[in-house]
């Protein structure tokens, strides 16, 4: 039978347990040896795409840059799946993404690829070209679609279903921008 032990006596000492782990904003102390690490996403801009933030006993590790929403239509009037404000800061951003939908009523399914360019004076935002879409779509959903607009200065991300269709939507965008 093997057992392992280290005694006092040949010098070997346990790991040190870190006592404060410092964040890009703030600094997390453990509590009772207890440190609670969430995660999660947020649309603030990010250079890296990624952000943590340290707070009493706690680190937040959020994805930057991403828009998301979700929404069900039952009609063919454009819908709005979520608005971002594009800010007071002359900028351009490029935003890429899917949208999925899935047809309640019939059992399709469509999945939608946009890419968006657009830039602001801090005023009014701009389309910079025209929205690329790659669509794959169920035959009972090849009238529904995905529209990007700007009014103001926001950039605002629409579905379009159909009339007597129930469709769930769900939309995923990621950014960049530069000022």
């Amino acid at each position: 039978m093997s057992q392992f032990w280290v005694g006092v006596n040949d010098g070997a000492l346990p790991p040190d347990v870190p006592t404060l782990f410092v964040e890009d904003s703030g600094t997390a102390v453990p509590a009772a040896n207890t440190l609670n690490v969430i995660g999660g996403e947020i649309s603030q801009p990010n250079v890296n795409g990624i952000e943590t933030i340290g707070s009493g006993n706690t680190i937040s590790i959020n994805l930057t840059n991403r828009v998301s929403g979700d929404i069900t239509t039952t009609n063919n009037t454009p819908t709005t799946i979520f608005i971002f404000g594009l800010g007071s800061t002359p900028a351009v951003f490029s935003f890429s993404g899917e949208v999925t939908a899935f047809d309640i009523t019939d059992q399709a399914g469509a999945s939608y690829g946009v890419t968006y360019g657009v830039k602001t004076n801090g005023i009014a935002a701009t389309e910079i070209g025209f929205q690329v879409t790659s669509n794959f779509e169920d035959q009972a959903l090849i009238s529904a679609g995905v529209i990007v607009t700007v009014s103001g200065n926001n950039l605002v991300f629409q579905v379009q279903g159909l009339n007597g269709k129930t469709i769930d939507w769900d939309a995923l965008f990621t950014y960049r921008f530069v000022t």
